[in-house]
Formats: C-alpha cells, structure tokens, sequence
C-alpha cells in the first residue's frame, strides 16, 4: 500500500468504528447536583428538561450523588422541574444555554409540607465550567444594537482580545484574536464550516486552503446568515476544548434560527442617503462634496410549525424558518489622488498611444510643473453593492429522540469598484455567491449515550473583471485591438500598470473567476457516565477549488504617463493559460475528551485533538513546481513534477486541559485556568503558489523597452519552456511542519446579584514554528537555475500576554450590556506568511532581528455595548402613550494605535529586497510633527530617519521594527428606538442609527516607505485603510464619517 494511503485508511477506520467527524458541537450541555436542606445528595430524583417554545422534554435522575447532565442541548430557554417522593418539586425557569455551554446548576429540595408542590426560581444561578475564554451574544441583545453593515463583525469586537486589523487579498481575515494571525480564526454556521470563501483576486491565497469565511461582495457575513436569521452568536478565543480547533485563533460559531409552536416573523426595511452623513477630513480637506449615498437594505423572515390544513399539524413536531434580504446600495468614494493624462499630452499623441491616453478621465487641475503631460486628479463617486441573500431551515422531531433538521441557503452578491488600482474610468466588477446546504441529526441512543451528525456542501464563488466607462470624460477603449486575433475577449485581460500602487493603471477585462467547493462531515458521540460526561469526535473536511478564468493576457508597465509618451513601456509581459487550476485540499481530526465533575465545585476538562493537514494534492498538472534542498540555495534542485510542497506530519497531537472551580460552596465565584496545544492549517502561502498566472501553469514571453504599438503583443507565446534558469517559483523549505500555538489562561469570574457579572482574565500565547515567507533572489541564491524562489520557513514565533476583563449584565430593570477592556502587548519576528511582507533569507539575516510589535499589536482597548429601555412616565396615560416605549443602543469603540516601520525602499544587505531595510534613527530629532495641516494631526519627521548611511555600510538600521505607531481609534455608534404596540402580538420599531454620532475623524496608519512622496503621512481615513481591497465596503468598517441610518421593522 502507498506510503500515505495507510495512516490515511486508519484514520479513516477510526472515524467509522467511531461515527464521528465534527469541526464544531453548536449544542449546550447543562450538569446539576440535586441536595436536601442538609446538603446531604438526593439520588433517583426525576429531572425533566423542557424547552417551551417548541414543547420538546428530555428526562433522567440523579445518581446516587445528587448528580445529572443533559448533553446535546440545542440554543434555547429551558425549564428545569425536579420530582422526588417526599420532597417538594422544585422548577427553574429561564435557563438560558448557548451554543457550545458547558453549565452546571445546584438544586436544593426541601422536605414536602402540606399544600406545598413546586417551589419556583427563576434566572437560574447558572455557572459556566468550560475552561474557555469566551463571550457569547444572544438574539435578544445583538437584534438591538446598531450593527454597521448588519454584518457580525461589530459583534467580533466585542470580545476582549480581538482587534480589528487591515484587510488585504493576500490577507482577508479581518481581525486578530490574542496574538494569533488574521487567518487563523475559524467560523462555523450550525456547526459546519464556514470558512470557503475566496478573495477578488487572480490568486486565492488564504481562500484556497479554506483560511477565511465566506463573505458577501461587501466583506459582511450576511453571505453567511443573515442577522435577523441567527439564534445566536459566540465566540472562544482562547484555551478551548479538544472538540474545537483546525485553526489556532477566534473559534466563531453561529446558530441559526429554528421555528416555535407559534408563528412569528418579521418585515424590514433599513435606509441611508447622504443628506443625512457627514463629509470625510479628506473630501473637505481637498473640497469636494460628499458623493450620492443611497440604501436600502431590506427584507422578511417567518417561523412556525409547519400547518396544513387538514393534512398535517407541526407544532410540538415540525418548525420552519425562513429569512430573505436585499441590499441596494451606492456607496460614495473620494479617489486618492491620481494622474491624468493632460490635454496637450492627447493632443499630440497618435494610434495607440492616443487611444490610451484618451481612456482616462480629462484633467481637472493645470498640467504639473516637473511634468507638463500629467496633471493630479482627485474625483468623488459612488459604487454600487447589491446582495439577494435568501435561506430556508426546517427542524422536525422523527421521534421523542431523533431530531432532523436541514438549511439551505443562497446568497449572490456584487460590487462595482471605480478606481480600483486603476485609473477611475474603470471600474472593478466583483461577483460573489455564496450557496450552502447543511442537514443534522440529535439522536438519543440510550439515555446515557447520544449523538450528533452534521453534513455540509458549500459553494463559493468570487470573479473580478474590469469594464471602462466615460467617467470624467474618458474614451472607450477597445480590449479587441490589444490582444491577439486569437483570444478570446470574454477571457482575455490588458493591464498596462502606471504608477508605484497601481494607481494611474489602465485595464480592460477579466482577472479571474474563481470557485471552491466544500464538504464537511461532522458529528459527535457523547457519553454520560457517572461524573463523566466523555466525547469522542473528528472532522473530515474536503475542499475543491476551481482557479482561473484569464487565458490570453498582456501585462505592461511604466514608471509613469511622462515616461510612457517618451518611450514606451519597460517591460511587456504576454501569458497564455490553458485551462483551469483544480488543487485539493483535505483535513482530517480526531479528539477525544472528558469533562470530570470531580465534586460539584471542581470540573475538570481534558483531552487531545489530532490534527492531519496534508499539503495541497491533485493532478501534476494543478499543482506548482517544487524546490528541494533549499537550506544550501547554491544546490537546490526542481523535484519531480507533482512532488507536493512538504511531507505529512502525522504527530500533531495536541493535549488540553482546564479547569473550572468555585472556592465558594454558597458563592457563584468561579476560577479557571486552561492550557492546550493548537495546531495551525500551513495554508497560508500556498494559495499565492496557486495563481494560474505563475509558472508553470503559465506560457509567457516577457520584453523590454518596447512601444504600445509593438506588433509582439499581438502575438501568440511559444510552448511553455521546461528548461532552465526557470522563472519565479514558491516552495516550502525541506521539513516543514505544522504551525503551532501554546495557549493558556488564568480568569476569576464574579457575579453580583442575579443580573451582573466580572470576568478578569490573564491570557497568553506563544507562536511555534509559525510561518515566514522569505524570498530568495540571485544575490542569495547563487543557482544557474533559479532566477527567484520565494520559500516558507519555520522560522517564526510571537508571544502575547494580556490581562482581558469583561462585565456582564443581562437584560434587568432595562437595561443589558457587554463591556471589555483589554491591556496586552504582542510581539513576533513575522505578523502573517503572505506575499504582502517578504522577508530576508534566514541564512542570510536572523529573523530575532525582526523581533518586535505584531502588525495588530494594540495595547489598550476598550469596547462597549449597552441597550437601556427609557421608562415610561407614570401616573399619566397621554404621557406615557406619547413617551413610552423608547430605547437607547450604543456600541463604543476605544484603542491605542497600530505599530508603523519605516523602510528605505533600498537595498544596503544586497538581498534583491526594497521592503527589509530600516533607517537608522537621527538623534535630537523628534519622530513626529504635528500640526492641523496634517491627516490626524501629526506626521513621521522625514529629518529623523536616516537612509543613506546603512546603505553605505551595507547593514540594517538601527530603528527596530514596529517602534513607531500610527493614530488612536474613537468611535461611538448610537441608536434611538421606539416600538409601536399595535396588537397583542403586532409591533412596529422605529430605529434612528447613527454610525460614528459624533463625526470623530479617525486615520489610517502613515505611509511606511521613505521612497513615497507621501511618507509619513495618512493618505485615507481608518475605515478606507481597514477595507483595503480586500472587498470590504468601507462604509460598513470602523473608522468613516458620521452615517445615519433609518429603519422600521414589522414584527408580529
């Protein structure tokens, strides 16, 4: 048998000897101790659990230590009833489990007196004993906040840890959880995976290995689930149990709504229009008026039993729900600025030339003084978005214990970017669709034994082609005229790139269209015995992703328009593709855990995880080529066609323990500490490997110093050539293995009354073998055959510590809120293994040289969320009819800023590298200016860096990495609401949001590179700098203007 089909075959042995697979329970469990008055046990008590909404009881007893558990809990409120001969029954009410609780309850009986049959408690003193650092958001409170974008990511911010960082391609995770990288948070939806989705871009980096959740056109998760679609939300970031991982960071689970016994649904509309917002610093800095803002965002959802008349009832049986949303939007843009051709440079040009230069936007400003053929352009507009996001669930009750249910949903979207890395008479056409079926079971084989099944097919779609429009007055542009007569238009793509980032670019046609495919398999088998509740699980997860969509493409560059009127383009480079990329990627998991109640005080959670994370397979033909002996570059050698990028390492088990004790017998404190190994997916660079413009999967022919009008760009490339020095290739160092975290934390939880409660975490991680993509040029590699090799290390850590508090309340007297500070400090030699920061050869510059602040390095902030109802004036009914029933809802936002290293831009260790060199730094200068002429107030001092000297003697700065930061964050999101009674069980609500109420300006960090024209300087606001192009709207980020929303919603 093949050397990696039989652990293979084993692995899948077990899994079916133990029916188990499961990324991810999204079910609760609920423990209990039944005492007398004497605090003596109370065994063979019947305890019955019911969940009202949809009439549905499990039972069991005690044993003989008073003890019980109910596993396999859906999300829901329940009523708990205790019966015992001689005792009175005693009922809790209102106990509320979320998905992925692991809560314990103490019950005392007292001795029956006559007439006395149920004693009644309600908001049941619920202790949580998971040892998970972890904050969950039911329905009822995040329905009410004002969520920007009605996307979960302002939920994601409201766990202490999490800091929400710049979204790229290369890196589309949005947010850093406790030091761990943006891509390695992973989200389930009704306990399947979430994460397929692909960015807008010719490589699928993080998408390609399943990195990333898959959002709509406008980085929301409502491709996901829809908000007013979701049961319930809850994050853990930190030392988890053995049933979660794949991913070291954020483990976010939503659970979607099921139907009641009785019907309830919902109508909405929210709208926004720029009469209403605020200018950006940037547009009236530079005097344009704020661009047109139109929204609509709405939609309906509906759940009940399913009823037909005379043919078959559902309620206590059969629910459905059913939700669909709509959004259409424009969203307004100020460009940064641009040149243009001027009108005397198009005058003058002819052919080619003049058709070119005549496809940008006429000039609106006077030629420049250094350069009389441009002129700056600076131009507001507005993009539009639009999603159709439609889902259908259905949970039916086979039997007293089997429960089936079963999701569909189906959610296209699309965005139009002008501007984006190109000229603004073009414009980005980004499709997404995002389609998923997921079905389950909860089976009750014995009363002791039960088990949960999840299946999953998911399928994600995400194009980018670029149109021309007359935008400012451009010319169209024929794409026909600038690829051969052989190629197909509809696949074909000119690109001819103007300018440092891309901005001054011309590009007609398609980039990609790309697509992945997902199943996963999940389940889970639990084992109630005595004091232990034991799981046993797994997770087989397979994806199939299709890359390409771009067969004939010319890819032209030039320093600038000057230089293009003068002497053409640089370099020209035509590529032929011959069909699609179709790599596969699978992950297999077993655990196994315990949750010991070693007494009704002490629970202790333990386990391992193991965690099977090949490298990605497939035909030769879809798979790179691969470099081996990478250590000793002068000898490296291309491996066989097919060769995959690293072995199987089959060793990654990773043990966990926690524990969870309350010192106090009459008290509801609660310590716990938790420690645990998390392995990593190793993913994260491949995806950059899997571009189908690399070779070999590409036919180029690459030219120098030539004129648009050469007739060589209209011509087909030759036969792929197969010998050396070969072109740019991507590899794994010999030995790679899987990334690694230690995670471990120290929390002390304290409730005040029944309402209120405090959290005071210490949590920490370490970073192991993380992953670092250094690029190997000719001056390192010294190899004939290789012309560039960019290779990832193992050499890599990071280490975060922080002290985490979270205050509580739950909905009492009117009021609810969730409130977090975080105080930590994060450092490491690399932030992320994307194409976005190369670094040095390690052979070559030790990576501790690089050791400082991670990219999301934050030091402090602060997060809030609170709903208040207004009482209603009392004594006076025309009072309280005019001023009852109003509400306030506000999330704030506060945090230090983000790290910031200055670069050269040159190259003094003779790497091939512009992006590795710091300045030294000039003593008796201060590293800022400020003034109100500057973005944010403040600037790098240019005076304070020195470039030239390193560069002389060849050596790295003396500034170390991330020593310098960019601007603090302030952000208050308020709303005002008030529900309309029109029936007994018919309301309106009438919600008044605004996002950023009080138009603080808040500012992306400071260009970096010294080369810029603009180092130093903040070139856009947060919100823009924080969406990059990474599909993000930016009116949905943190860190915009002033933007109101208004909204009504139906509900009945």
């Amino acid at each position: 048998m093949p050397k990696m089909k039989k652990p293979i075959l084993i692995a899948g042995l077990l899994l079916a000897a133990a029916a188990i697979a499961t990324a991810q329970s999204v079910t609760a469990s609920l423990a209990g101790t039944v005492v007398d008055e004497q605090e003596g046990a109370v065994g063979a008590a019947k305890v019955t659990l019911r969940d009202p909404s949809r009439g549905q009881t499990r039972e069991t007893v005690t044993n003989e230590s008073g003890a019980f558990v109910f596993t396999q809990l859906a999300p829901s409120s329940y009523e708990l009833l205790v019966e015992k001969a001689g005792f009175s029954r005693s009922q809790m009410t209102d106990i509320t489990l979320n998905a992925n609780d692991q809560r314990s309850v103490r019950l005392s009986l007292k001795v029956a007196a006559r007439g006395e049959s149920v004693v009644v408690t309600s908001e049941a003193p619920l202790v949580r004993e998971a040892p998970a650092v972890a904050t969950s958001v039911d329905r009822r409170f995040f329905e009410n906040q004002p969520l920007n974008g009605r996307s979960f990511q302002t939920l994601i911010n409201l766990s202490p840890g999490v800091v929400i960082t710049a979204a790229s391609l290369p890196e589309n995770g949005q947010f850093s959880v406790n030091g761990q990288r943006t891509g390695s948070n992973y989200f389930t939806v009704d306990g399947v995976s979430a994460n397929f989705g692909l960015p807008f871009a010719t490589s699928p980096y993080e998408g390609a290995g399943g990195g990333t959740p898959s959002y709509s056109a406008s980085g929301g998760t409502s491709a996901l689930a829809s908000v007013d679609a979701v049961q319930e939300f809850t994050i853990q970031t930190s030392t988890y149990a053995p049933e979660y991982g794949r991913q070291p960071g954020a483990q976010v689970a939503i659970v979607t709504r099921s139907g009641t016994n009785d019907l309830h649904g919902s109508l909405f509309n929210y709208l926004r229009n720029d009469k209403l917002d605020a200018n950006s610093w940037f547009g009236n800095f530079n005097g344009l008026k704020r661009p047109a803002l139109r929204q609509n965002d709405f939609g309906f959802t509906a759940g009940g039993p399913v009823f037909v008349p005379r043919l078959y009832d559902g309620r206590n049986r059969t629910f459905f729900f059913a939700s669909c949303e709509g959004l259409r939007l424009r969203q307004p843009v100020i460009s940064p600025e641009v040149r243009v051709p001027s009108l005397a440079a198009r005058a003058n040009a002819t052919g080619l030339l003049k058709n070119i230069l005549e496809a940008y936007p006429l000039p609106v400003a006077p030629p420049l003084a250094g350069a009389p053929n441009e002129t700056p352009y600076v131009a507001g507009f507005s993009n539009p978005a639009t999603l159709d996001a439609t889902s259908v669930r259905v949970d039916h009750s086979l039997t007293p214990r089997i429960q089936l249910f079963g999701r569909f949903n189906h959610a296209p979207s699309e965005a139009r970017e002008r501007g984006r890395y190109v000229t603004p008479s073009f414009v980005a056409v980004l499709p997404a669709q995002a389609d998923t079926v997921t079905a389950g079971s909860t089976m009750l084989l014995s009363p002791m034994v039960n088990n949960e099944l999840r299946f999953n097919w998911s399928r994600a779609r995400a194009a980018q082609t670029y149109v021309q429009d007359t935008f400012g007055g451009a010319r169209l542009l024929s794409l026909r005229d600038l690829i051969a007569p052989s190629a197909d238009p509809a696949t074909s793509l000119y690109y001819l790139s103007i300018g440092g980032n891309d901005e001054n670019t011309i590009s007609p046609g398609t980039f990609s269209n790309n697509t992945q495919r997902q199943v996963n398999l999940v389940d889970t088998l639990s084992w109630n015995h005595g004091a232990h509740a034991v799981k046993f699980g797994g997770d087989y997860r397979r994806l199939s992703p299709t890359f390409g969509g771009r067969f004939f493409s010319n890819v032209l560059t030039a320093a600038s328009i000057t230089q293009l009127i003068a002497s053409g383009v640089a370099s020209g480079t035509t590529s032929q593709i011959d069909g699609y990329l179709r790599p596969r990627y699978r992950n297999f998991s077993l655990f196994g855990q315990d949750a010991w109640r070693l007494s009704p005080l002490l629970t202790l959670t333990y386990g391992v995880r193991w965690e099977v994370n090949p490298a990605p397979s497939g035909d030769p033909s879809s798979l790179p080529l691969v470099v081996k002996g990478l250590a000793n570059p002068a000898s490296a050698s291309l491996a066989p066609r097919g060769t995959r990028f690293y072995e199987t390492t089959w060793g990654n088990f990773a043990p966990r323990l926690g524990a969870a004790y309350r010192p106090f017998r009459d008290r509801a404190t609660v310590v716990r500490a938790g420690f645990g190994v998390f392995y990593d997916l190793g993913y994260g660079f491949a995806g950059t490997a899997l571009s189908p413009t690399n070779y070999p999967f590409s036919r180029s022919r690459t030219v120098t110093n030539r004129a648009l009008s050469d007739p060589i760009f209209l011509t087909e490339v030759g036969p792929l050539n197969l010998t050396p020095p070969y072109p740019r290739l991507f590899s794994f160092y010999d030995g790679f293995q899987l990334p690694y975290t230690l995670q471990y934390s120290f929390a002390v939880e304290q409730p005040f009354g029944r309402s209120n409660s405090l959290s005071v975490s210490y949590v920490g991680s370490s970073g192991r073998r993380l992953s670092r993509v250094e690029s190997l040029r000719p001056q390192t590699l010294q190899n004939p055959n290789f012309t560039r090799i960019d290779a990832v290390s193992n050499l890599a850590s990071s280490n975060y510590n922080a002290l985490q508090m979270q205050f509580k309340r739950r909905l009492s007297r009117g009021l609810q809120a969730l409130l977090s500070y975080t105080w930590s400090k994060s450092l490491d030699t690399a932030s992320d293994d994307s194409i976005n920061n190369l670094y040095a050869p390690g052979q070559r510059l030790a990576p501790s040289s690089d050791r400082g602040p991670s990219s999301f390095d934050v030091r402090h902030a602060f997060t809030g969320s609170a709903s208040y109802n207004l009482p209603a004036p009392s004594g006076n009914r025309a009072a309280a009819a005019v001023l009852g029933g109003f509400a306030l809802d506000s999330v704030i936002r506060l945090r230090t800023a983000f790290p910031v290293t200055p670069t050269t831009g040159r190259d003094p260790l003779g790497l091939g590298l512009t992006n590795i060199a710091r300045p030294d730094l000039v003593p008796g200068q201060p590293l800022y200016l400020y003034s109100d002429s500057f973005a944010g107030g403040k600037r790098f001092n240019p005076a304070a860096f020195d470039a030239a000297t390193p560069l002389a003697q060849g050596r790295q700065g003396t500034l170390g990495r991330g020593t310098l930061r960019g601007f603090n964050l302030s952000q208050v999101d308020l709303s005002v609401r008030r529900r309309f009674a029109l029936g007994e069980n018919l309301g309106l609500d009438f919600r008044a949001e605004a996002f950023n109420v009080f138009n603080t300006p808040n500012f992306a960090n400071p260009t970096g590179v010294m080369t810029s024209g603009n180092f130093g300087r903040s070139v856009a606001m947060l919100n823009t700098g924080l969406a990059g192009a990474s599909g993000q709207n930016p009116l949905f980020v943190t860190g915009g203007p002033r933007s109101l929303q208004l909204a009504l919603k139906l509900q009945f």
